[in-house]
């Protein structure tokens, strides 16, 4: 009966010693995958992080290799709240080439960007322009190279009858221009 007695308490300390080990294992197993799953997530959004700067470099980046040349950047845009510079710009090209202007319209204005969800804020003024035949050209030249980039929208050239005056006739020339208006660059 003592064996019987003995060999109980061996088993059940053999069994409780098997569950202690077999929870160990159980525990640590748990404890692991935790581990690996947050270390497989952690790789995953690294690699997708990754790609993400190979594909789009992001802005601090940008800006660090651009540097100093942001001010050219700005000078390709409108800055807001600049809009008479702009236009001032505009009267001063005129001078330059010879030809008197009269601005008939200013419109801000947003335009949908093609294949994006975005829209980007653009100003656009209709011009008046009236001079010689080389002047209003030189003028048109002036405005495709000028700084900030304008997109000559529309433009047309007449002979005629000039404005105010029946009995003169001459060069007049009709624009339509915008230009991209945009925060400051170094800004970013």
């Amino acid at each position: 009966m003592q064996d019987i007695t003995t060999l109980r308490k061996l088993f059940t300390l053999f069994f409780l010693g098997f569950l202690l080990v077999a929870g160990g294992y159980v525990g640590a197993w748990l404890f692991l995958m935790h581990k690996i799953d947050g270390v497989l997530l952690g790789r995953a959004l690294i690699e997708r992080r990754l790609a993400q700067e190979e594909d789009f470099p992001s802005v601090r980046e940008l800006q660090l290799r651009v540097g100093s040349q942001a001010g050219d950047l700005n000078e390709q845009f409108v800055v807001p709240g600049n809009e008479v510079e702009f236009i001032e710009g505009v009267e001063s090209l005129a001078r330059t080439s010879g030809v008197a202007i009269e601005i008939k319209a200013v419109n801000p204005e947003s335009e949908e960007i093609e294949g994006s969800s975005f829209d980007r804020e653009v100003i656009t003024l209709d011009v008046l322009a009236i001079g010689s035949w080389r002047g209003l050209f030189h003028f048109l030249s002036l405005l495709e190279n000028a700084r900030p980039y304008m997109r000559i929208d529309r433009f047309q050239f007449e002979y005629g009858s000039l404005p105010g005056d029946s009995e003169a006739e001459g060069w007049r020339g009709l624009f339509v221009i915008s230009a991209i208006m945009y925060e400051d660059a170094t800004s970013l």
